[in-house]
């Protein structure tokens, strides 16, 4: 009859995973979108309903729909900000954002011609309708692109490094001398089975420290103890390797897992 000693992270961990997924896979698709062109926007006035409608997206391919009056709408208009080149519309006493701040030429002179031909038709009464479809999400550098696409690489390498293993069971025969170690998901092609005699193996326990970086503007560095268990054979060939907190709340569920370890070696 088999024993199993299960390691499994905290709940810290798994948090940290999941924000890791989220905001790597999120700046991934922002790359992407950058590269692929922003989504379309589409504006339609007609001065029979005296109304605007306008279909907008987001970079994640959230859309919104909006209706309001143009009676109020004046001094259609590009305007240079810190973010790059903005068509906006003055509403009342708001100003209205109708494509978002780029920094591409050919988007900025696309926003410069669709700024004065709204402007034209607000100040036309002639002119029955005004109809655009454009790019309102503003494209950034190539630069910009490449950065968030190595920020959204280096996340979820880092998130896959913790799902890797996510669970990891030692499941001991001592009647048959062997223990089958058992780590799942291996990323998301199932389990990771393998079964190795117990007298080849040498179980070896470390403690390190390692250095974690915590936000907070006053110390931003702190120094955290963790414990590897690790089953090497003869040769130094490490076929098991599981490190845990070691510190004041995670001593105590290590130490009972490396006593049930150990027992079997004994």
């Amino acid at each position: 009859m088999s024993e199993a000693v299960r390691f499994r992270p905290r709940a810290i961990t798994q948090l940290g995973m999941w924000a890791l997924l989220v905001f790597g896979g999120s700046n991934l698709l922002l790359a992407y979108r950058q590269t692929s062109g922003p989504p379309l926007a589409e504006l339609h006035c007609s001065r029979t309903t005296h109304e605007c409608k306008e279909h907008s997206s987001d970079a994640f391919g959230l859309t919104d729909d909006y209706t309001y009056g143009f009676k109020l709408l004046t001094n259609s208009r590009v305007e240079q900000i810190r973010e790059g080149t903005e068509w906006v519309v003055t509403d009342g006493d708001t100003v209205r954002s109708l494509g978002g701040a780029t920094r591409d030429a050919a988007q900025a002179a696309e926003y410069r011609r669709l700024a004065a031909g709204f402007e034209d038709f607000l100040t036309d009464p002639h002119r029955d309708r005004f109809d655009a479809v454009y790019q309102a999400v503003g494209m950034s550098l190539p630069l910009a692109t490449i950065f968030l696409a190595v920020l959204a690489i280096g996340a979820l390498y880092l998130a896959f490094s913790w799902w890797r293993g996510w669970v990891a069971d030692l499941c001991f025969d001592r009647a048959a001398g062997t223990v089958t170690i058992d780590r799942r998901p291996m990323f998301f092609t199932g389990k990771r089975r393998m079964a190795l005699h117990l007298a080849q193996l040498v179980p070896v326990f470390v403690e390190e420290d390692r250095a974690q970086t915590f936000l907070g503007r006053y110390g931003p560095i702190k120094t955290v103890k963790f414990v590897r268990i690790e089953l090497r054979d003869r040769e130094g060939t490490t076929y098991f390797s599981y490190a845990m907190p070691y510190d004041d709340a995670g001593k105590p569920a290590a130490d009972q897992r490396i006593a049930s370890v150990r027992s079997y070696f004994t």
